[in-house]
């Protein structure tokens, strides 16, 4: 890209015989070298045009996203983890682990580029949930004590699924499991994360229809206590908090508002 003397007369003014007239002195020495240093940048244009270098910054201002661009292959280079949002990961350390979950410690650079650190509970399960329905519109609970909390809780059928293993399969190994109920119609409802402050868990919930009864197969974890009960109910039961489960929660509710169901 060579620098085209048609262009300069824009820049300068009116011309007469090679030269300009009307400028006083300071104008011309100003104007000479903004045209100095247009013609370095051309001349810098051509040699990089020519190597295959294509950046070229001309002025001090630059885009943020430039900025965040060069900090994050920076960041790739001292093998730092950038995520979403400007935090950095500089160190992560196991603190304790078990077949179900690990707990890291992180040493992160905060989005506001100050020091901290970041507590992450990984689950090695993905959770599934069912909202199952008969042909007269009813559901089941299961009531089972949450050792976490101290206390039994109402909540759909829900179990986890292998990191590997598809989640359709894994809702109808649970269902069966933890109901009795195999159903031959299934549809995906909702995804979740039910804790995603601290966690980083993540839920899939289905709809499972044409039911019929099977056998119940417990695990010797689960002290389960099986209720029917019309959907509507189970909705009313979750805006009423006798249900706090999020999985349920969400689900019963994303039902009701799809299918205008009248909980009155």
């Amino acid at each position: 890209m060579a620098l085209c003397h048609s262009t300069l007369p824009s820049i300068w003014g009116k011309k007469t015989k090679g030269w300009y007239y009307s400028l006083g002195v300071t104008q011309i020495v100003a104007k000479t070298r903004m045209i100095q240093r247009l013609i370095c940048a051309c001349t810098n244009l051509n040699n990089l045009t020519s190597t295959g270098d294509y950046t070229v910054t001309i002025g001090s201002g630059d885009d943020p996203q430039n900025q965040q661009d060069r900090h994050e292959e920076s960041h790739k280079q001292q093998g730092l983890d950038t995520r979403t949002g400007g935090w950095i990961t500089q160190e992560i350390s196991a603190v304790y682990e078990n077949p179900w979950i690990k707990l890291e410690h992180h040493e992160v650079i905060t989005p506001k580029n100050t020091p901290g650190i970041y507590g992450l509970v990984c689950f090695k399960h993905h959770a599934v949930g069912v909202i199952p329905i008969d042909s007269e519109g009813n559901t089941w609970l299961v009531k089972q004590s949450r050792y976490a909390l101290n206390q039994t809780t109402w909540e759909i059928p829900e179990g986890g699924a292998e990191l590997n293993e598809d989640t359709l399969e894994a809702a109808q190994r649970e269902l069966l499991e933890e109901t009795g109920l195999v159903a031959n119609r299934w549809e995906k409802l909702m995804s979740i994360h039910p804790s995603n402050s601290v966690t980083d868990q993540a839920g899939t919930i289905f709809i499972a229809t044409e039911l019929t009864a099977g056998k119940q197969a417990l695990e010797d974890t689960e002290d389960i206590e099986l209720r029917q009960l019309p959907l509507s109910s189970a909705i009313k039961m979750a805006l009423d908090g006798e249900i706090t489960d999020a999985m349920s929660v969400a689900a019963l509710l994303k039902v009701a508002v799809l299918n205008q169901i009248d909980i009155a």
